[in-house]
């Protein structure tokens, strides 16, 4: 009997944590997401988070919003260089 409680916490603890994963990647993409349209809108570089990754996808350029979100906070000169090949 105590082996049958101890699978089913071990299953639960288990599917906790997967939830818990995706929850966290959720999160921090939302993160990244929100910084990247501050920055965009702030600096006026595009009217919309929308646009800055259509265009991205339509030139075939490869950055992630992990990247894109660094960039933007650290290093706007980055972002700015980016918003000119786009034009």
């Amino acid at each position: 009997m105590d082996s049958f409680a101890g699978a089913r916490g071990i299953r639960k603890a288990l599917a906790s944590a997967h939830r818990d994963r995706v929850r966290q990647k959720r999160g921090f993409r939302r993160l990244w997401i929100t910084r990247l349209n501050g920055v965009i809108r702030k600096n006026a570089v595009f009217n919309r988070y929308s646009q800055l990754i259509y265009n991205l996808y339509k030139e075939q350029l490869l950055l992630n919003r992990k990247m894109l979100a660094q960039m933007a906070i650290s290093n706007k000169n980055c972002l700015y260089t980016i918003y000119s090949y786009l034009k």
